[in-house]
């Protein structure tokens, strides 16, 4: 018994250690992924990369045809967008590239229709970054999150004693949050070009969350010690009373 219990304990803090990791990662994906963390960062991304071109001639277009209609549609090759005409009337050329990159990204990438795994498959623009794949990382997380609860009770009833019991548990999320101490000092190394701005955002929050990971295991560690020090302790101060009444004697 003693054999099935220890492979039985190791087999599952195995899939602990997987588990958490992966939940780390699609917590991190998930929020990323949110209209309010990613919209402004793909805005910024847009306007730079319309800013950098002459869209003079565009503007004007925009504004003439403007005088006689309610929308135009600029030319974005593969991609169709929409401006409201009483949002070009007043605006500026740099405004001008903003409505293009909040249309850009609210009409053909957040809204864009695509199912799990198959979002990340698309060509022209980038598929993690619509609403959809935003759903499906939802799903994937309670699913991870229900499984790294059910595995976490396998290690606690596996293991015996409180000390135990909480260092099953600490040490897989210590080795899940170490990562992140490395990737803080190697991050300024991870060059990605137009999308840099989005790529050290997400690091931010791998990052945080790994070390978030890391706090767990090293309090749920220290407890157990601290918990074993004291049986121990109990155990020293029993034996210690128990010869000193057989001195009596």
């Amino acid at each position: 018994m003693g054999f099935l219990r220890g492979a039985a304990k190791g087999i599952s803090g195995f899939i602990f250690i997987i588990i958490v990791a992966l939940l780390v990662m699609n917590i991190t994906l998930y929020e990323a992924t949110t209209p309010a963390f990613i919209r402004p960062l793909f805005l910024t991304i847009f306007s730079k990369s319309i800013a950098s071109q002459d869209i003079t001639s565009t503007y004007n277009e925009a504004l003439n045809k403007c005088q006689t209609q309610t929308s135009y549609n600029p030319p974005m090759g593969n991609l169709s967008v929409t401006l409201d005409c009483s949002e070009v009337k007043p605006a500026s050329k740099d405004d001008f590239s903003k409505l293009i990159a909040e249309a850009l990204f609210d009409q053909q990438l957040y809204g864009r229709s695509c199912t799990g795994f198959d979002c990340l498959q698309m060509k022209d623009l980038p598929g993690f970054a619509t609403q959809a794949f935003n759903l499906f990382l939802k799903t994937t997380l309670l699913i991870l999150a229900a499984s790294t609860i059910i595995f976490g009770l396998f290690l606690v009833l596996l293991s015996r004693g409180w000390p135990s019991k909480l260092s099953s548990l600490g040490v897989p999320l210590v080795l899940n949050g170490l990562p992140g101490v490395f990737l803080e000092f190697y991050k300024t190394k991870i060059q990605m070009g137009d999308f840099q701005i989005f790529i050290d955002s997400i690091i931010a929050l791998i990052i945080r969350y790994m070390l978030i990971s890391l706090a767990l295991g090293i309090v749920l560690i220290a407890v157990s010690i601290f918990i074993k020090g004291r049986l121990k302790g109990k155990v020293k101060k029993g034996k210690n009373n128990k010869n000193n009444k057989k001195g009596k004697k």
